[in-house]
């Protein structure tokens, strides 16, 4: 007979899991721990996620869930100059909240998911790009997709330098003026200074 999952108890297994990692550090967390710390049997723990490797991956699963549909409401709100900030606002909060699940082994979640789930941010960001060099919003780029990589290679460096405490604000601060530059031409920039000047 099969047994019917409870999603509830896997939330709250996976609640558990990023509690003790983040207390325990990855390596040293234990299974046995979780269990306590989800109020489960060990061995209802095993009929979840047979591994503390499979916990970590489902934990990242969850988190490029919540990110893809948060970013695709941050990028659409992407207008001006400011959007920039706006949008390395956003990966910084990110990076603030999830902490402990940014902090896990990158090899514990399947590769293939990785590349998924950046296939889609690069998708996303792609057809806003597009949108915006139609309208003559943004410097015109032969292959937007390229434009998206760079950008979300920019973000990628601010959540890290954010995850490490590395001079924060100061990567944020060339992170703007990067972007701002590869995707507004001088005038725009200008103009969206003097405009902020006079808020």
């Amino acid at each position: 007979m099969v047994r019917t999952l409870n999603e509830t108890k896997r939330a709250a297994i996976l609640t558990a899991a990023r509690t003790t990692f983040c207390r325990d550090g990855y390596e040293a967390a234990k299974m046995s721990d979780i269990a306590a710390e989800a109020g489960v049997a060990s061995g209802t723990l095993y009929l979840y996620f047979k591994s503390k490797e499979a916990l970590a991956s489902a934990i990242g699963e969850d988190f490029f869930q919540r990110l893809s549909e948060q970013f695709g409401q941050v990028v659409q709100d992407f207008r001006g100059p400011e959007g920039v900030e706006m949008l390395l606002d956003w990966a910084m909060q990110v990076a603030e909240q999830e902490r402990d699940v940014l902090s896990l082994p990158e090899q514990t979640a399947p590769n293939n998911d990785h590349t998924q789930t950046r296939m889609t941010f690069v998708n996303e960001l792609t057809v806003v790009l597009t949108n915006l060099m139609s309208r003559g919003l943004i410097r015109q780029y032969k292959d937007p997709s390229t434009l998206a990589e760079f950008v979300l290679l920019t973000i990628k460096w601010v959540v890290k330098g954010h995850c490490h405490n590395h001079k924060v604000h100061e990567t944020k601060e060339s992170a703007v003026l990067v972007l701002q530059h590869a995707l507004f031409d001088d005038l725009t920039l200008a103009a969206d200074r003097l405009l902020q000047s006079k808020k």
